[in-house]
């Protein structure tokens, strides 16, 4: 008995092919199970048409890749990353990245496609394949580099502790100059006060020195 079947089935046959079977497998195992179809002349032609132009399809698609994967065989990807201590990357480098990167340049593919094993964590120079299609494979060279233009976080943690501590130094070298400023300002009052104390005993002096005197060149001219 002839069926198409509507599925790959194991050690019979993929998917649009016309196999025979016993009549007791097709009908008690593959048509019940939506496996297979029985083989009419009208659904055979239908299969054979469509199988004709699913493979058409497929050799476009596939001629496709192979020209697409000689043109990007001297794609480069550089990548600007921050490193630490031993040139170890902040995070890592991943396929999606890469394909950001691609898609810049002109080159719009999926990161499923960008094969990475391990996400890439030091700087070097990669060879990356890209599956295009089913057996159509491009390897693109992906540059992982330092970036020169951010700063390095353990530098600044350090240039930030530095100026934590000059502020610190500069406020405490301010608060003693307030404090002595302090100080000269309470000596200025205390001597303008004994200032002002000793011009008013001199005053009080002067004040009764004068009758005094008066009545002593009062009584000269009477004796006189």
């Amino acid at each position: 008995m002839q069926v198409i079947l509507q599925r790959d089935v194991p050690k019979l046959g993929s998917v649009g092919e016309v196999v025979n079977v016993k009549p007791g497998y097709a009908r008690n195992y593959l048509i019940p199970r939506g496996m297979a179809l029985v083989a009419d002349a009208g659904s055979v032609r239908s299969i054979e048409h469509a199988r004709r132009l699913t493979e058409h399809a497929k050799r476009k698609a596939r001629a496709e890749a192979e020209a697409l994967a000689e043109r990007m065989k001297d794609v480069n990807v550089t990548l600007p990353v921050r490193v630490g201590e031993n040139d170890r990357l902040y995070g890592s480098v991943t396929a999606r990245d890469i394909a950001k990167d691609l898609a810049l340049q002109g080159w719009p593919v999926e990161a499923k496609r960008i094969v990475l094993e391990t996400p890439i964590k030091t700087l070097g120079v990669f060879q990356v394949p890209v599956t295009l299609s089913v057996g159509v494979v491009a390897e693109i060279k992906v540059w992982v580099v330092q970036d020169r233009s951010a700063p390095d976080p353990e530098a600044a943690t350090e240039e930030d502790g530095e100026e934590a501590t000059e502020a610190s130094a500069e406020a405490a070298e301010g608060d003693s100059e307030a404090v002595a400023m302090a100080d000269a300002d309470g000596d200025a009052e205390v001597t303008e006060s004994i200032e002002s104390d000793d011009g008013v005993a001199a005053a009080a002096e002067a004040t009764d020195e004068s009758p005094v005197e008066d009545m002593e060149e009062a009584t000269e001219t009477k004796a006189d």
